[in-house]
């Protein structure tokens, strides 16, 4: 399925067109690459998948309390999900039954936020144990273990385009990680 073309957003011709509603809280949400699906991350320790175009909705079980990182394959035929578990879960993005394929112990307490490198080959990290840590997503191997946080870590991306990584902390502090060198 071809994603479809947004040729022009126009924030003052923006309109409500449909909700997409769950019994428990939502904490984060993502819309897939193919932009088939809406999926959120709720205070009940789910992940809720919504079809925009029926709007079908599907619960993903796996996590042990509130989910709140989304991520997705370049492709978008993977979701990654990080809680404040501590665990990075891995799923297939489609199908009608879903249960993770993949679960890691990432973090000593909350996971906060997780990126998807622009390739896919790469995931990133971060949690309240001050740590940004770097996962291979072909076999969930941790690739790096990166220090130097003196306080929670609550975001993390790829820079696009880059072998690049930064990530900001509750310190008021934003570093700038490259593996090039």
């Amino acid at each position: 399925m071809t994603p479809p073309t947004i040729t022009m957003f126009d924030p003052r011709a923006a309109r409500p067109t449909h909700d997409f509603a769950h019994q428990a809280r939502l904490f984060c949400c993502r819309v897939d690459p193919s932009g088939r699906w809406v999926f959120a991350g709720a205070t009940d320790r789910t992940i809720q998948r919504w079809r925009i175009d029926t709007g079908e909705k599907t619960a993903f079980s796996g996590h042990d309390n509130w989910v709140c990182a989304l991520g997705f394959s370049p492709d978008g035929a993977a979701l990654y999900s990080g809680g404040y578990d501590g665990r990075l879960l891995q799923w297939e993005t489609a199908v009608d039954a879903p249960r993770p394929i993949r679960a890691i112990d990432a973090h000593q307490g909350w996971l906060r936020s997780l990126a998807v490198s622009d390739d896919g080959q790469w995931l990133a990290t971060c949690g309240n144990d001050r740590l940004v840590k770097v996962w291979s997503s072909a076999d969930g191997r941790l690739a790096r273990e990166l220090t130097g946080h003196r306080q929670q870590v609550f975001c993390v991306r790829f820079v696009p385009g880059t072998r690049e990584l930064v990530s900001g902390d509750i310190d008021r502090k934003s570093t700038r990680l490259n593996s090039s060198h």
